[in-house]
């Protein structure tokens, strides 16, 4: 049987779109394991087809060359016909091993990662990232990212072509959210605005909680963890809107959907603090698409090249509050509009699901391995 290591630093149970990738490897017959690290905060758990590295170190630089030097040993002395290197974080120890092992690697670009908004006025460290991209992107068989904004970047640099496969949901969870809105979508609450992702500067959280402050009759969800979360908390709590935020941490999944489920608008919001955040196309657009959830969207290239191709939101020039807080009212009081983004998200939801997106990778990967 063909096996295929995929390598991550991240928490496998809540990245989805390692999930789904893994999920259609096996599909096709592959042998998958996951490689990655032990960590007090993430929830997978080591199995036969999860291997989890001890660290010593946790973070900085450190952390990334022992993390690159224990996958190298690991691909070393474990034959696997392909690699799947998450993210540049992960692709210098396991293109090195390649080279010695002759394993075919699959470079998965999840973002542009030496515009990183993390390190974005470290220029030492930003400059060392793009040593790493350009001695081994080019080294990798098969070349993926998440939008067409990213692989255009990567052409120009490196003449690599880069198959694009954005984070679309699978079909079952669209079928689970229709299921869902069918019954907890009826249930009698405020007007509930959600937030799904990364609590961390440059999501637009702090303003929408600045909203809320005129915006009495609606309540805040967010779901998820960050640097800033502690911060946006004791914002809610100074402004004396705290009983209409809920901070429900980070999920699996699994769980998101019963959020989405009992939402009446998504927000997915990013200030230009680099171009990782201007070309964003995350997981939570598509996952309210297939929620039906009408959603307000910052006006960057490819958030606006879907909601504008299938009219299922608003895109805005600003993270004001006032224009943010003009956009909510719109969202609650104009029923027309919003109830013809929710048919045409029913379209949507139909075209964007991942059996159908993740159809020339598949085929692509047949080439490669000669199966």
């Amino acid at each position: 049987m063909t096996k295929i290591v995929v390598c991550s630093q991240s928490d496998f149970t809540t990245d989805y779109r390692i999930y789904k990738l893994s999920s259609s490897l096996r599909s096709l017959g592959y042998d998958v394991t996951f490689l990655g690290r032990k960590h007090h905060k993430h929830r997978c758990k080591e199995t036969n087809d999860t291997h989890l590295l001890n660290m010593f170190f946790e973070r900085s630089v450190l952390f990334y060359l022992e993390f690159n030097i224990r996958l190298f040993f690991y691909c070393l002395t474990h034959r696997a016909d392909m690699v799947v290197a998450i993210d540049l974080d992960t692709l210098a120890g396991v293109s090195l091993a390649a080279k010695l092992t002759g394993q075919k690697v699959l470079f998965d670009s999840h973002e542009y990662f030496p515009e990183s908004p993390e390190i974005a006025h470290k220029p030492f460290v930003k400059w060392v990232w793009r040593v790493i991209q350009r001695l081994f992107v080019p080294l990798a068989d098969i070349h993926v990212t998440v939008c067409q904004s990213i692989a255009d970047i990567f052409k120009r640099k490196y003449g690599r072509d880069f198959l694009v496969v954005r984070n679309v949901p699978l079909q079952e969870r669209n079928d689970e959210l229709k299921r869902l809105i069918a019954t907890e979508g009826q249930t009698q609450r405020p007007f509930t605005i959600l937030y799904q992702g990364a609590v961390n500067i440059g999501r637009g959280i702090e303003t929408i909680i600045e909203a809320l402050v005129e915006l009495k009759e609606c309540r805040f969800v967010v779901v998820g963890d960050g640097d800033i979360l502690d911060e946006v908390k004791a914002l809610a709590v100074s402004l004396g809107v705290s009983d209409r935020v809920s901070f429900e941490g980070k999920k699996p999944y699994s769980e998101l959907v019963s959020y989405m489920a009992k939402a009446d608008l998504g927000v997915c919001f990013f200030e230009n603090l680099s171009l990782n955040y201007y070309y964003c196309l995350p997981n939570r657009l598509f996952d309210f698409i297939g929620a039906q959830l009408p959603m307000l969207v910052i006006d960057f290239p490819e958030l606006r090249r879907v909601v504008e191709t299938y009219e299922i939101g608003e895109c805005l020039s600003d993270m004001t509050v006032k224009t943010i807080t003009s956009a909510i009212r719109r969202a609650m009081t104009d029923k027309e509009t919003v109830s013809k983004w929710r048919a045409n998200m029913v379209k949507a939801s139909e075209e964007l699901v991942w059996e159908r997106e993740i159809r020339p990778l598949t085929e692509l990967l047949k080439g490669v391995l000669k199966v």
